[in-house]
Parts: structure tokens; sequence; C-alpha cells
């Protein structure tokens, strides 16, 4: 429940692309994660690729803050703190052949920007944070991803 002053972090208003069920409207605010929950072919796959900018919509209006936004690309979303978890991690999500250290530096990088390189010891102390907060077993930056049970994947 929110109060009548709080203004949405996102609002969605006619949002929708053709072939991908019916437009939709929604209001998310500051620190809320959005779950999508549907029968399959109902729209929720599609809902989240758009908010989220890995689909354009072809129609309605995105606001961020307040201001009329496009997000063209996950990247231009992640930029204005919209994250987009997929729900096929093995396939959309992660690098199965790289390393617990290579995935976490392909989602700083993707955050940072393709030419602002990070650099190493700054990448150490990050994936040593992640790897404590979540609980990554085992702990070991250099283990390939896909080695790892489907929760630690994730």
């Amino acid at each position: 429940i929110h109060s009548d002053r709080e203004t949405p972090f996102l609002t969605a208003v006619g949002l929708g692309k053709n072939g991908s069920g019916q437009p939709f409207d929604v209001d998310l605010y500051a620190g809320e994660i959005l779950g999508v929950a549907g029968l399959l072919g109902s729209g929720r796959t599609e809902l989240a690729r758009l908010l989220s900018g890995a689909d354009r919509p072809d129609t309605g209006d995105v606001r961020v803050q307040s201001a009329l936004t496009r997000l063209t690309s996950p990247l231009a979303a992640l930029a204005r703190g919209i994250a987009y978890s997929t729900e096929d991690r093995k396939k959309e999500g992660i690098v199965g052949d790289l390393t617990v250290r290579e995935n976490i530096a392909l989602a700083m990088q993707a955050r940072r920007g393709t030419w602002r390189r990070i650099p190493g010891r700054q990448l150490d102390d990050v994936v040593a944070r992640y790897i404590t907060a979540l609980q990554i077993s085992p702990p070991n930056p250099n283990a390939l991803i896909r080695n790892l049970s489907g929760g630690n994947q994730q």
C-alpha cells in the first residue's frame, strides 16, 4: 500500500508489443520487485522484457521518476535502476563456460559500458564481496559457473 503522495519509480501506460498480448499499465515503487505469474503464452515474459528494455514496445509510454523514458536496451534500463532476471538463467542469464569471476565481470562491464575497463584489483574486491554476500559455494571465483548448483548459478 502506497501513500497518495508517493510517486511511482516507474509507470508504464498502454505498453505493448504487436503479437504479444494486450497492452498493460503498471506502477512500480522504489525498492519493489515485480514478480509476474501466468500461464504459458499469457504475456508474462513479454511484459518483463518490455519493462527491462530487452524488447522494444510498439505502443505505450514508460516514465522513470516521472520522466518519459525510452528503454532501448537492458543496459539503458540498468542505467535507470531497472534489471531483468530471466526465467531461463542457463540460456539468458549466465555464460556457463566462464568462471564466477568472469560472469560477474560481464555484469559489471555491461553497467559501466564497453570502453570503461574495470581495474583487476577492483574486480577482485567486488567478486569477493559477491561471493560472501551471496554465499556462493564453493567460494571459488575461478569455478566454472556451469559446475555450480542451480541456486548458486542464480
